[in-house]
């Protein structure tokens, strides 16, 4: 006979004579641990789009499916990825901040304040600066990601919009949409060392892998909508070329072998493709019809990382669409409208490759522990989600708590000890990877690491002792009260190692 555990076949456990039917629920659970009956964690270059309704959408790109819906702060807009693909940026334009999101569990896990009206954000290529650019006060923010805090605030010219860095991480380009220009940041100085005129409304930056070219879009230059090339090599910084395309040009990026370059046009509902050696037009993409959604005005661009698909989004409608760029034909479509999914719009767009693993635990003091002889698991601290006053709405941020317990209630069920959590004082961070995890999108709770004990003996009390196995444990909350956890159910296990 066999029994359905974790999505695995497993064998029941062998016959024991425990002195309660308690007892015995406690030897199957532990046999149920320990059977082998272990969980995968599979690796995709995940979307990050934001979305009106304050959420960031994560999408995964082998399937084109939405896996999870994080609450981020008020208005988002630009996102960007570290390029280890651990955490994902987010300008708030509208709260004046940038969120943090932890890619391994999909929660903010820092909110960090900057200037007026954040737009667009870029991360260095080593993951430890973030820069912002603020359209309401006419800087550049420069975020330390260590510590999560501003270490730097750099004066540019009027509204800054779009953001580039390149490759080497020594300059960042911002487009300065009232100034019609493109300010040239030395990281090393965090000053500007150069400001270079272009055409009329400058909107999206990006470079190209060698770091040689720039290309910027704009409303107008010499009267027609285009973008400009720049040469960066050797901060040259000299405009060679004007590319004209669509209507009111938007985002742009560039194909990761430097070869392709597409443009978003927000009128024309066209995304155009660019041959990076001739500077020409080589086809163009009708956006909006060809799918299962209807979009219009096309204004962040997005590309994989194997440079097959891009991600379209649209500053005034819902949807993204995705086009084959062996074919340049829309191929499908991601949010329909009357999904109920977004609210008004998608926005900033960005794709990174998540690590198949999350930051391990490296502690044994805060592993959880379970205790046969109590049936209660102990677990140090828990990162919950804050909800809203009087609604059971989360608001995007984390916060600590210490000493969680879970109490065996039956077959694979734990009810949820509330009286024992309190708020962590010891000022631990959100995100340790030691830490427990509540999921609001999802209602679960991930454990890392839980130490579950052997059973010597069952009579005439239970001993128990070595070996000792750590297992990584998935919990569903099955309660209807999502602001109470309850009761939760153990949802899957992966055995980690085995203390002998």
């Amino acid at each position: 006979m066999f029994t359905q555990v974790f999505g695995t076949q497993c064998t029941d456990p062998p016959a024991v004579r425990p002195r309660s039917r308690f007892v015995m629920g406690l030897v199957k659970l532990v046999f149920l641990l320990g059977v082998g009956c272990f969980g995968t964690l599979a690796q995709a270059d995940m979307a990050y789009v934001a979305d009106g309704g304050n959420k960031v959408y994560v999408i995964d790109t082998s399937d084109n499916r939405i896996v999870a819906a994080v609450p981020v702060g008020h208005i988002p807009i630009g996102v960007a990825v570290n390029q280890v693909g651990t955490r994902v940026y987010v300008a708030n334009s509208g709260g004046n901040t940038v969120s943090v999101i932890n890619t391994g569990i999909n929660q903010v896990v820092a909110t960090v304040p900057v200037e007026i009206s954040p737009y667009n954000l870029v991360v260095n290529p080593s993951g430890t600066r973030v820069y912002v650019t603020n359209n309401g006060s006419n800087k550049v923010s420069v975020i330390d990601t260590g510590t999560n805090s501003v270490v730097a605030s750099i004066t540019v010219e009027n509204n800054p919009d779009g953001i580039a860095i390149n490759p080497a991480g020594t300059r960042v380009y911002v487009a300065n949409r009232g100034s019609d220009s493109v300010s040239v940041i030395d990281t090393g100085t965090n000053q500007v060392m150069d400001t270079m005129k272009i055409g009329w409304l400058p909107y999206g930056v990006a470079v190209n892998p060698s770091g040689t070219r720039i290309y910027v879009t704009s409303e107008r230059t010499s009267g027609k909508p285009s973008f400009t090339v720049i040469n960066v090599s050797n901060d040259a910084n000299q405009v060679v070329d004007t590319v004209e395309v669509g209507l009111v040009p938007a985002g742009i990026v560039v194909n990761p072998a430097g070869t392709l370059i597409y443009v978003g046009d927000y009128v024309d509902n066209k995304i155009s493709v660019v041959d990076a050696n001739t500077n020409r037009v080589i086809s163009t993409v009708q956006v909006g019809y060809n799918s299962s959604v209807e979009m219009y005005s096309p204004s962040y661009v997005a590309i994989n990382l194997s440079g097959t698909r891009v991600y379209a989004t649209s500053f005034i409608d819902k949807d993204v669409v995705v086009i084959d760029t062996n074919t340049n034909k829309e191929i499908t479509g991601i949010f329909n409208s009357n999904d109920g999914y977004t609210y008004g719009y998608t926005s900033g767009i960005a794709i990174g490759t998540v690590p198949s693993e999350p930051a391990k635990c490296e502690n044994p003091a805060k592993h959880a522990k379970y205790s046969i002889a109590t049936g209660r698991v102990s677990i140090p601290f828990t990162d919950l989600p804050a909800l809203k006053e009087d609604s059971p709405e989360a608001t995007g941020g984390m916060a600590v708590f210490k000493n969680l317990r879970l109490q065996f209630f039956k077959e694979q069920d734990f009810k949820v000890v509330a009286s024992t959590v309190t708020p962590d004082t010891s000022k631990e961070p959100v995100g340790d990877p030691c830490h427990a995890v509540y999921t609001y999108a999802t209602r679960t709770l991930r454990i890392p690491r839980v130490e579950v004990p052997s059973i010597i003996s069952t009579f005439p009390a239970i001993t128990e002792g070595k070996p000792i196995s750590i297992y990584e444990v998935t919990l569903q909350h099955i309660e209807t009260n999502p602001v109470d956890l309850g009761i939760v159910r153990i949802k899957d296990a992966t055995l980690i190692e085995t203390i002998q």
